[in-house]
């Protein structure tokens, strides 16, 4: 499927050649790349919550900074990989796609241990913050519906980074040789 969509003869694609796998490196690197920016992000939302409904029990804020800050975040790392792809000339290696591989992994793994045992831990010190917050949430259900916008918003900012800078994008990621 993807010698069709790429335009070269399917041939090509049984012999692995350095093209090939280059093209192979570089969509896998994008997609471990950007999961790991989005789980990024999404990890730093989730503590900078906890941290602001502990600092501020029952304010607003509490509900829509995090997001804000996440998308900020988020478009952040966008723009400097975006720019790391448009500059280097050896990103597509065996060895960058290892490394966003492990990245997103280890991100997950991160999430997890924090959420059951540092959340854990913050719901028994703090008790009373995270009553105040469920409780928040549940008295400005429509801010939560707007925020519900959020991740459907950072995949349309990737998109339209992306075909703003396709040319450039496009221009190195084919092997040179």
């Amino acid at each position: 499927m993807f010698c069709l969509i790429l335009g070269e003869p399917i041939h090509n694609y049984g012999d692995m050649s350095k093209s090939s796998t280059t093209v192979f490196n570089s969509i896998g690197i994008s997609i471990f790349a950007f999961l790991a920016i989005v789980e990024f992000s999404n990890l730093l939302e989730y503590i900078f919550e906890q941290v602001l409904f502990i600092t501020l029990p029952g304010s607003l804020t509490t509900l829509w900074l995090p997001e804000v800050l996440s998308m900020v975040l988020y478009v952040a790392i966008l723009l400097w990989a975006i720019k790391q792809i448009k500059t280097s000339t050896t990103l597509f290696s065996n060895k960058v796609l290892l490394y966003a591989v492990l990245i997103y992994f280890g991100l997950i793994l991160i999430r997890f241990l924090y959420s059951m045992y540092g959340t854990g831990l913050l719901f028994e010190k703090f008790p009373e913050a995270f009553d105040a917050f469920h409780k928040l949430r549940d008295e400005h259900r429509d801010l939560q519906g707007i925020m519900a916008f959020a991740p459907t918003l950072k995949y349309l900012i990737a998109a339209i980074l992306i075909f703003l800078n396709k040319n450039a994008l496009a221009k190195n990621s084919h092997p040179t040789t």
